[in-house]
């Protein structure tokens, strides 16, 4: 219950900065179990350390643009950039 509400505060911009990525990078982490892969398995697939990948989805790293994408097309994931409604 607690990631529909993260996701639901996500939506609504309502998290700082910080919890925003802690968020996305649990949200990453969920997705890559329901693809069945390990952290190693999608690090191969990505071509990077499984340590990378271990980091990402702590959210230690601050991802650059270029990697979330690269995380999401791996994920088979679609990358959407919408307005906060009420804004």
């Amino acid at each position: 219950m607690e990631n529909l509400k993260e996701s639901a505060e996500l939506a609504a911009g309502k998290l700082d900065p910080k919890a925003e990525v802690v968020v996305i990078c649990k949200m990453l982490k969920a997705r890559r179990k329901d693809m069945g892969l390990n952290q190693k398995q999608f690090a191969e697939l990505l071509g990077v350390k499984p340590e990378y990948i271990s980091r990402i989805e702590a959210g230690k790293v601050d991802l650059q643009l270029s990697t979330l994408i690269r995380l999401s097309r791996g994920l088979k994931l679609q990358l959407v950039i919408s307005p906060v409604e009420g804004v």
